[in-house]
């Protein structure tokens, strides 16, 4: 960094034609610094049948007003990890660039064929960093910092975080249950009362919405049950039991 000065300390312009001027040249030899935004995911599951994978949501980094960038890119994709962390290609500020203040445009990019059920963030955060220096053991390095608000707002927080919810839809299509009894050995009389109960022996918790309730139809010696529509609000397994009363 060269800086042109007059006696009193005033700057002049480079290319001041004058000879009386006292000239000072300071050189700053930095080395350059990677930065890459701090950025999270936390998908909220209350079925827990779905859990974080790595690789399962994208994110996009933009620059606003020119921004440094790698070469030839003018958007960074990002992907979270397995632990929830956003992870982008670095970028590079040098010596160039200190003194300078950047910003980007952090957001998730919601896929073109959304999964049934989940709710995207579509928070866009713009993320504001600073380029100074440091002395370190008598050599100047580049520092960078960065701050990071939720476009719109002034708040300043210490990372980009994302957060996704994810609902599975209820099923209501064949929530029926169905079966019969056969009477051997003899006619079905007037008299006779067959009825069954029906009760959830596993499943995941308060994932099924019924009355547990079995309706019977006789047909000559067969008597047919089935329980009413079963509306399922969590994936996995059910087994029921199916008894007859005494």
């Amino acid at each position: 960094i060269t800086c042109d000065r007059d006696d009193l300390g005033a700057e002049v312009a480079a290319d001041a034609a004058e000879t009386n001027v006292a000239r000072f040249t300071n050189t700053f030899d930095a080395t350059s610094q990677e930065w890459a935004p701090i950025a999270t995911k936390t998908l909220h599951d209350a079925s827990g049948a779905l859990s974080l994978q790595a690789g399962m949501f994208d994110f996009s980094l933009t620059p606003v007003n020119n921004a440094p960038m790698p070469a030839g890119m003018t958007e960074l994709v990002g992907r979270n990890n397995a632990h929830g962390v956003v992870v982008f290609e670095g970028i590079t500020f040098t010596s160039e660039d200190v003194g300078k203040t950047y910003q980007y445009r952090i957001s998730e990019k919601v896929p073109a064929d959304p999964r049934l059920g989940m709710t995207y963030d579509t928070t866009v955060w713009i993320a504001t960093v600073t380029v100074t220096h440091e002395t370190v053991d008598g050599e100047n390095l580049v520092k960078v910092s960065a701050t990071y608000a939720r476009e719109g707002e002034s708040e300043s927080h210490g990372e980009a975080a994302f957060e996704n919810s994810y609902t599975p839809e209820a099923f209501t299509e064949s929530g029926v249950i169905k079966g019969e009894k056969h009477l051997v050995g003899r006619d079905m009389l007037g008299t006779d009362n067959f009825n069954f109960s029906l009760n959830l022996v596993s499943g995941p918790e308060n994932g099924v919405i019924s009355d547990m309730s079995l309706n019977r139809v006789i047909n000559g010696n067969v008597v047919n049950f089935e329980s009413g529509e079963m509306k399922f609000t969590k994936p996995g397994e059910y087994v029921f039991g199916i008894r007859e009363n005494a």
